[in-house]
């Protein structure tokens, strides 16, 4: 049944990549309509609706009692976004990176980050469901934050250009939304099946293949964004595509069952934090994300990917 597998795979990538049209297109006409920036949208509707496969992927596996594959996609799905698709859309074209991106999201990132580890390396066995909880409450600090930065961003003066019906654009956002999850679905659940009867390990199939098939989704919106000069919606998608995966999803996944925590899996937030900081200070550093700092990026991925391989 491999066959099957792999045509419905490419299915789901085209769905991914549709779906990623038209939701940056309807996402961006909806932002314009309300006088919202797009760096707004990206960090909102665009981050956790193209986070939607890993919630989904994550939320099931932790409550069918596999949490190496939900902690494995959840920072396997956070190293991508942060080496592969950053750096890959620093490779198109150079990001600068806003002022409040640096003072405010992308620290908050790391925050989260750091409060991961800290439950990850300290204390018993398990991810349990306090520490879930925690996460969640930190989650509802950012919205509330977003939502104090939603209101002054409605003071700033965007410029004039032509945008459908509100309705249409809704329609528009909403389908491809919907073509984003099933292909992401279709995408995640063929990969793994292909990955199961090629032999791989539940953990590497999570940090891996998983991860990447759920981090088709930014990719394909990084894709679109760049070709529609949206890169607002490009950076604030990664950034808050990272806080949802690891505040919300990992904490929804951590409330519903304790997930245990092997020293691989240490091993692996660690060197998330690291990767973090990393692209933190290429960001700090000229306020410009440049297409050498993006291909260093991508060739961190490639040895980390390499070294997950070769682990398991």
């Amino acid at each position: 049944m491999m066959h099957v597998d792999f045509l419905l795979l490419v299915v789901g990538i085209a769905l991914l990549v549709k779906g990623a049209d038209w939701f940056v297109r309807g996402s961006s006409d909806v932002a314009y309509y309300f006088k919202i920036s797009p760096f707004v949208v990206g960090l909102t509707i665009v981050a956790f609706g193209t986070s939607a496969p890993e919630a989904a992927v994550s939320i099931i596996a932790a409550l069918r009692g596999q949490g190496e594959l939900s902690y494995g996609n959840i920072v396997g799905s956070s190293m991508a976004n942060l080496l592969l698709i950053l750096g890959l859309s620093a490779i198109l074209t150079p990001i600068a990176i806003r002022t409040r991106i640096i003072r405010k999201e992308f620290p908050f990132a790391i925050f989260i980050v750091l409060m991961v580890f800290l439950f990850t390396i300290i204390g018993a066995e398990y991810l349990n469901r306090i520490e879930g909880l925690i996460l969640l409450v930190i989650f509802a600090v950012f919205m509330a934050m977003l939502f104090k930065s939603i209101r002054t961003e409605k003071k700033e003066a965007l410029p004039e250009r032509n945008v459908p019906a509100l309705k249409q654009s809704v329609i528009i956002l909403i389908l491809g939304l919907a073509g984003i999850v099933l292909g992401g679905n279709l995408t995640t659940t063929h990969a793994s099946n292909i990955a199961v009867e090629l032999g791989m390990s539940e953990r590497l199939v999570g940090l891996s293949i998983v991860a990447v098939g759920t981090s088709l989704p930014e990719l394909a919106t990084i894709i679109a964004s760049w070709l529609k000069k949206e890169n607002d919606i490009a950076i604030g998608n990664i950034i808050g595509s990272n806080i949802f995966n690891l505040a919300f999803v990992l904490g929804i996944s951590a409330s519903l069952e304790p997930i245990a925590l092997s020293r691989i899996m240490r091993i692996d937030m660690v060197m998330l934090l690291v990767v973090t900081l990393i692209a933190y200070w290429f960001a700090i550093t000229g306020k410009i994300l440049t297409k050498l700092e993006g291909s260093m990026l991508v060739i961190l991925y490639v040895a980390y990917l390499t070294f997950v391989i070769i682990r398991n």
